[in-house]
């Protein structure tokens, strides 16, 4: 529906096709790849958090850590799931309190997007990505994967 909706809104810009079934004449517009990249990305934005698990902070939070470990990782040949990192970086790199780190990421390790490494009370916690970080976007339909059809 969602891509349609796109389509519908670029009507005036296409051609407008006639097609019969049975007695049944009819006019319609294509869809084209172009409509379906715009549902994705507006699917991505609006439907894509909507069952998300996590608060919107911790997916912040979240994103943040992964631009931090990216920037960590560029050109070193480690994986973002090997990169160990902690509660510190972080802070220092988000800019964010103590309190709004330990509050989404006790959130992130609970959901399985952090996994501790190591760390107890009053000791230092070391963490890195856990399987669940791995982006999962939502796509309605591969526009790449479809064949143009000429009629």
């Amino acid at each position: 529906m969602l891509i349609k909706s796109v389509a519908f809104l670029f009507q005036k810009q296409r051609t407008v096709h006639e097609g019969k079934r049975g007695d049944h004449h009819f006019k319609y517009i294509e869809v084209t790849q172009d409509d379906i990249r715009m549902a994705n990305h507006l699917a991505g934005h609006v439907l894509g958090h909507s069952g998300d698990e996590l608060s919107a902070p911790a997916r912040a939070l979240l994103q943040l850590i992964h631009d931090m470990v990216k920037g960590h990782i560029h050109g070193c040949g480690e994986s973002a799931s090997e990169f160990v990192f902690t509660r510190r970086q972080v802070r220092e790199f988000t800019g964010w309190s103590d309190w709004q780190i330990r509050v989404h990421s006790k959130e992130l390790e609970d959901l399985e997007y952090l996994q501790a490494k190591a760390g107890a009370w009053g000791k230092e916690f070391r963490y890195h990505l856990g399987g669940a970080a791995e982006s999962r976007a939502l796509e309605l339909v591969d526009p790449d994967s479809l064949k143009a059809t000429s009629r």
